[in-house]
């Protein structure tokens, strides 16, 4: 399974498509070697990113036009940020449905076999279970000049 397939975009539905949105949108389709690694950078499109076990949840990028100070790229969600909360949430387990109550889909049926991103071992390095973590990103604590 690769991470774009994870996420998808819901724009507003009273904004047209351009052509270079639906150019941009498939070039991994064409180029399967040029995999996408960042998405959103309109913050009235809404990321939907599907986690096994935690189900849908949606997302939105910082809104940085017109404050130079916070373009440091947080503006978009980055696969590493999908990898890392793929990490953190851990594998869903034989019959788990996870909290959407669907469990995994078709296209993870290597997962349901016990397959995941990681083996045991580095799953456990992953594991906040039972932790208090704090997200630190860069986007929205620009400073604000007077």
């Amino acid at each position: 399974m690769l991470l774009p397939s994870l996420i998808n975009l819901r724009r507003p539905s009273n904004t047209p498509l351009e052509p270079e949105d639906i150019f941009g949108s498939s070039l991994g389709g064409i180029f399967t070697d040029d995999t996408q690694n960042q998405h959103g950078d309109d913050p009235n499109t809404v990321i939907l990113y599907r986690n096994a076990k935690f189900g849908e949840l949606e997302l939105r990028v910082a809104d940085v036009n017109g404050e130079e100070q916070r373009r440091k790229f947080a503006h978009y969600l980055w696969n590493a940020g999908v990898m890392m909360a793929e990490l953190v949430s851990g594998r869903v387990e034989g019959g788990d449905l996870g909290a959407s109550g669907k469990g995994l889909l078709q296209d993870e049926e290597g997962w349901r076999d016990g397959e995941w991103w990681t083996d045991k071992e580095e799953e456990k390095k992953w594991s906040v279970e039972g932790e208090t973590v704090l997200e630190l990103g860069a986007g929205g604590l620009g400073r604000k000049d007077r």
